[in-house]
Parts: C-alpha cells; structure tokens; sequence
C-alpha cells in the first residue's frame, strides 16, 4: 500500500501561522481514541530500528529535525522506542528495519509498519522542497515546519496506521479517500488525527490529536516515565494538604479522573496526568479528606500493576486479588459508612478498566454499554470548596511560622532586641546575663529595670594631689603644693598637707 499526501489549498497561509516547534495538541474535550490500524504489520517488542539511505554528512540538520520530531510526538506518549538512527547498510537487514530515502519528490511509506521496514526506501522524506511543495521550500522556518509535520504523518503509518478518512465511519464531508486503510478502528473517528487528510489544519501541524495519543498507547502501551512515576513511593499521597474544604470545613483533595489507553485513572496529582499523557475527563470527580485519620473513615488506595500497567482504587491495602506485589498509594480518607454530606462512589469494571463515578445515572449508563457494577467502593465528598490560605496579618501572627489554613506554612518574620516568639507573638524575656560585668540597676530592655547588686571598687591616685578623694571614699597620700609641706595622716585618717 502506498499513502499520498493531500495538500490543502491553504497550505501557504497555515505554515505561515504555525510554529516551526510543536507541541502536542491535548484537547481535554475530546473523547475518542481513534486511529485506523493494520494489526498485521505492528512492531510486536515495541522497538523500531531506523536508519536513513543518505551519506554521513548528508542531511544532518534535517535528520536531527526528524529525529526529534519523533521523540516528542509519537515516541513521548507511548512505549515505542525508535533506536539506532544511523546510517543504513547496502544490505536489508534480517530484521525489520525502517529504511529512509530522502529525495525531492512526494513524502510517503510504502507500507505499515514492520512491512514498510523490510523493503529499500521503506519511507521517503523530503528535505529541499525544489520540486514538489516548493512553498516548503522558503523561508527556513518554513521547511523545518514541513518537514517536522511530513515527518509526525509517515512515521504514524511506520507504527502500522493507516488513513484516518478512510475509515468506514467517517464524517460524510470527508471525501480524500485512498487506498491507505487498515483492518482495527481503535475508537471512533477522529477528526483531527495527524494522520487524517480532512482535518483542516495540515498534518494536524505536525501535532498528535488527543485520539492519537490514546491510539498510540493501545497499540503500543505507555511510557517507561509515566511506569516510573506511578510507581515512586508516596506519589499520589497528599495527605496534610488542604486544597480544598469539605462541606464540615475540613480539609480534602480533589481525585482527576483521566484516560490512559484503556485504563481509566485516578490521580490527586495533576502532573502525573500530563507525565503519561492521559485525558483528563473530570479535574474533580470526587474529594477525599486529608487527616491522618477520622472516626468513620478508611484510607482509599490506588493500585498499580507494574507488569499490565492496569490501575484501580480499592479499600484493601493488600490491592484484592493482585496482593502486596501491586504497587499502592493512599490518595485519602473515604468514608466507611454514609456521612453527612457524603455520597456514594460507584465501581464499576469492564475488561480490564475499572471505572468509578459519583454519578448515578453516570454509572447506568456505563453499565448499559458493557461495565459491570461492583458495589459501592465507599463513600466521598462530591463537592469542596477551595481552600483561601490565611496571611500573617489574618492571623494576627507577628513571628514565626504557622498554618495557612490550606495545608502550607506562614513564615511570619522574627522578633528584634531581647524578644522570643510565643505562640506567634513577641514576648520581651529579661535574662540575667545582661547583669555581666554591671552593677546596680540598668535597663532590662524590656521598658524595666534589672538590680545587678552593688558595685565593686578600685581606689585610684594616679596624678592626684594629697587629699585628693581615690574614688573610693578615702584621701589620696600625694604632692603638695610647697616643699616645706609634706603629705601625711592627721587624726581623722585623711591625708593632709603639713609642716615638715
């Protein structure tokens, strides 16, 4: 099978608007999982081999566009690893291998997946533009736009997907079909696929559609970081934080129900969501509280199996029937019985996803199309109320630290001169080592006075004259004014100036 590319008349204009640098389009509204799959032809160890049929000097910019290209999009949201990257042998490999010819002619693959990597020129790739889409050609962000975009599109039938449009159950305004199909539809339609020449925006510009990022994960599972974050200790455990308030006022956590290929997944921490590129369905399907512990309540904990990469949340700390070697986090509190303001979470399970919804009618019609219902799980709060951290000056705290209220800490400054911190107030303490080296009474910094006891004393008559007072209550023995005088005692004890 061969796949063409079908140019929009707006090409010019719309590589113009684009960034020559994409990131991945997530719209957290879409519900599909799409993609048109030959299931015949799909890497089976998830490894694809690639090389390119150029010289070592050829191209270098442009491969590096390419190979980073990849990374970003199909090989960041799923555990397809593309590896090697070199320089091709004149000889076909016995294994699959994806050979990649770079000539100025129409981009396409020869085939899907591992078919495509038994051949020569298994892919072709256009770098220059001289020929074929010369508007690629010019400015340089330009190419590097066509390029990175050609590149996302081929490399989607390289991992065995073919023509979204040419699906059976596309839209009837649709009419680009080919003769690049598949035999597998993973989801529904979706119109905004990187690999649908309907979507409006060419080559999805260059990004994966929400659909095809959950495509990618059925067929080839997810990422080793999302594996890695799932598994750290404690990840999904915020307990002692206050996001948010229950109706009783005390603190709980929102769960995020996303999609993750075809496991529905729990999570109090958003960035795991956006680690393993899951689709969030609902930023706050129900709150856990967050104490250590409350009468009438049991911890909730999400289960991981490292091995099928399956989640689900469950009350048992040993995770059912998967036992201890299941990896476990505690989200929160769940209440045991019907609480105030609590309501039931419903489990519900179909295959290997395990669902679950405050919703009645939402777990009805989950049961209608297929799910199994498994009892109450327990009971949550559905609603919260967002957290307002206090301040400082709220708390009328003057130092210190103390709570916000919301599960963080108030740094409120520190107390000058002699004052400590009391219970986030400054309390001036006289200490008794200010008396060091002082007598008598002085200031003890706090508006008061300390009694040091009495003074010592030193006599001194260092230059005084006879009779002169030594500072200590006697008379110094010192000159006198005329020779024929000379200081000595008279019967009192002072010293005075008398005849010799």
């Amino acid at each position: 099978m061969r796949s063409r590319f079908c140019l929009l008349l707006s090409f010019a204009a719309t590589v113009a608007a684009c960034s020559s640098s994409p990131n991945v389009d997530v719209p957290a509204t879409s519900q599909s999982s799409p993609l048109y799959l030959n299931s015949s032809w799909v890497w089976e160890n998830h490894r694809v081999p690639v090389c390119w049929e150029v010289g070592d000097t050829d191209w270098v910019k442009e491969r590096q566009w390419v190979q980073d290209q990849i990374s970003k999009t199909w090989q960041w949201y799923s555990g397809v690893k593309f590896e090697e990257w070199t320089i091709c042998q004149w000889y076909l490999s016995t294994d699959a291998q994806l050979r990649i010819k770079v000539s100025d002619e129409r981009p396409h693959t020869n085939a899907e997946g591992t078919l495509a990597g038994r051949q020569y020129g298994g892919m072709t790739l256009n770098f220059s533009f001289a020929n074929w889409s010369q508007s690629c050609a010019a400015p340089e962000a330009n190419r590097e736009f066509c390029i990175r975009a050609i590149a996302t599109h081929e490399f989607g039938h390289a991992l065995s997907f073919g023509h979204e449009q040419n699906r059976s159950d596309h839209s009837i305004d649709c009419t680009q079909q080919d003769n690049s199909g598949g035999d597998t539809f993973l989801g529904p339609y979706d119109y905004e696929s990187v690999m649908n020449y309907c979507n409006p925006r060419w080559n999805n510009n260059g990004n994966l559609s929400r659909g095809d990022i959950l495509g990618i994960q059925k067929v080839y599972d997810i990422n080793d970081r999302c594996v890695t974050a799932l598994t750290a200790p404690g990840t999904s455990d915020l307990r002692g934080s206050c996001h948010s308030k229950a109706p009783d006022g005390e603190c709980a956590i929102a769960v995020r129900r996303s999609l993750l290929a075809w496991d529905h997944f729990f999570t109090t921490d958003p960035t795991q969501i956006a680690t393993c590129g899951a689709q969030i369905e609902n930023p706050a399907a129900f709150h856990l509280k967050t104490a250590a512990s409350l009468p009438g309540t049991t911890e909730l904990h999400r289960c991981f199996n490292a091995a099928t990469h399956q989640t689900f949340l469950t009350t048992d700390p040993h995770c059912e029937a998967w036992g201890d070697a299941a990896h476990r986090d505690a989200l929160g509190l769940i209440a045991t019985s019907q609480l105030p303001g609590t309501t039931p979470l419903y489990r519900l399970r179909h295959d290997k996803d395990h669902f679950f919804t405050v919703d009645a009618a939402e777990a009805a019609a989950a049961t209608a199309n297929g799910y199994v219902s498994e009892g109450v799980a327990g009971y949550v709060w559905s609603t919260a109320t967002p957290c307002a951290p206090s301040t400082c000056a709220s708390k009328g705290a003057r130092c210190g630290a103390t709570s916000d209220g919301c599960g963080g800490t108030l740094q409120c400054g520190t107390c000058a001169g002699n004052a400590v911190c009391e219970t986030n107030t400054c309390v001036c303490v006289p200490t008794e080592t200010q008396c060091l080296g002082r007598c008598g009474r002085i200031p003890d910094g706090c508006g008061g006075h300390l009694e040091c006891g009495t003074c010592g004393c030193t006599p001194s008559c260092t230059g005084k004259r006879c009779g002169a007072g030594d500072g200590c209550g006697k008379t110094c023995l010192g000159r006198c004014a005329s020779p024929k005088l000379i200081c000595s005692l008279d019967d009192t004890g002072d010293h005075v100036c008398a005849p010799r």
